[in-house]
């Protein structure tokens, strides 16, 4: 499918779903030029793009001129002006050296305040996990996040390592309220397996800096149908099981396990899942699912290097400094 193809198909997506609730927490109403509305938040706006937030938290694409003249107006007055409800604190503007070697923009810390705060209280959960009791600048540095792929290895030669038949999904910025900002490129990669801890899966998503190093990865099984625990769920954490394509769960008949997985000298692994919810607990585990279960949709390694957890944190203090979150 071609750009305006997919541009195209975000602003028919959007027309597609009109807004179900009130107005607030940052969302307003955008027409496009044939006057139809939906209710979104801006995310970003670059060039003739602008990245909206649907109510659902799904992120789309749209052209600029596909909006109505206010709202292009209004998509202006933003990039010199973000609203004050939404705006960082100003004394946390100035961003700390990314530890592990990393190397992101000179802004990369937030400059609007938009994430969803269980999207931001279980990001603080998986990466306090990950870094454990290492005080800042001591954070572990892995040699290796997972099979091939090094700690910041450059995306050209991981390539050349994976299997023919391989087919690449994507490779584009990353726009993420929780992730560091204008930093950061995902490259998707499809194949029929990807094999992580004994289980396959038909993608994986690498996270590059901005000198093309890999700093995080991800693999997704997007039927759920191989899916292994060891032996079972460390517990259920609702609602967020996909960080990274920032995927929630929005139903109440269907749940989110976790699992977090440590194998000596690696990073963290942290493995969520998206299933039918479960009736029953084992006695006496309390928020621990029973063995059999209905059926998993997707299945999600994450791998959490110590120096991108610390990040992350980062991130996540300027939201509680802001008051977002406690």
């Amino acid at each position: 499918m071609t750009r305006s193809l997919r541009l195209l198909a975000s602003i028919a997506w959007l027309l597609a779903h009109p807004a179900l609730h009130a107005q607030g927490g940052g969302f307003r109403t955008f027409t496009n030029s044939q006057g139809r509305s939906i209710v979104a938040r801006l995310v970003s706006s670059r060039g003739d793009e602008v990245v909206l937030r649907l109510q659902d938290g799904k992120d789309v694409t749209v052209k600029t001129s596909q909006l109505s003249p206010a709202d292009i107006a209004w998509v202006r007055q933003q990039g010199s002006a973000s609203p004050a409800s939404n705006a960082a604190p100003s004394a946390l503007s100035g961003s700390p050296q990314p530890p592990g070697g990393m190397v992101f923009s000179s802004n990369w810390l937030p400059k609007s305040l938009t994430a969803r705060r269980e999207l931001l209280e279980s990001l603080e959960f998986y990466c306090k996990a990950a870094i454990g009791d290492a005080p800042r600048g001591k954070e572990p540095v892995p040699t290796t996040i997972c099979g091939a792929v090094r700690w910041r290895m450059p995306i050209d030669a991981f390539i050349q390592t994976l299997p023919r038949g391989y087919n690449k999904l994507s490779e584009r910025p990353l726009v993420h309220s929780c992730l560091p900002n204008d930093s950061l490129t995902l490259c998707g990669f499809q194949f029929k397996s990807f094999l992580d801890h004994g289980q396959p899966f038909n993608q994986m998503f690498l996270l590059i800096d901005k000198e093309r190093c890999i700093v995080s990865v991800q693999f997704v099984d997007q039927n759920g149908r191989y899916i292994r625990w060891l032996p079972q769920p460390d517990g259920i954490r609702e609602p967020c099981y996909n960080f990274i394509n920032l995927t929630y769960n929005a139903s109440t008949t269907k749940e989110v396990p976790y699992q977090l997985l440590r194998d000596r000298g690696f990073p963290l692994c942290v493995k969520t899942a998206f299933r039918d919810r479960v009736s029953g607990s084992v006695p006496g585990l309390t928020n621990m699912p029973v063995s059999a279960y209905g059926r998993t949709y997707e299945n999600v390694h994450w791998y959490l290097p110590a120096p991108f957890a610390r990040t992350i944190l980062d991130i996540v203090d300027v939201y509680r400094k802001a008051g977002v979150i406690r």
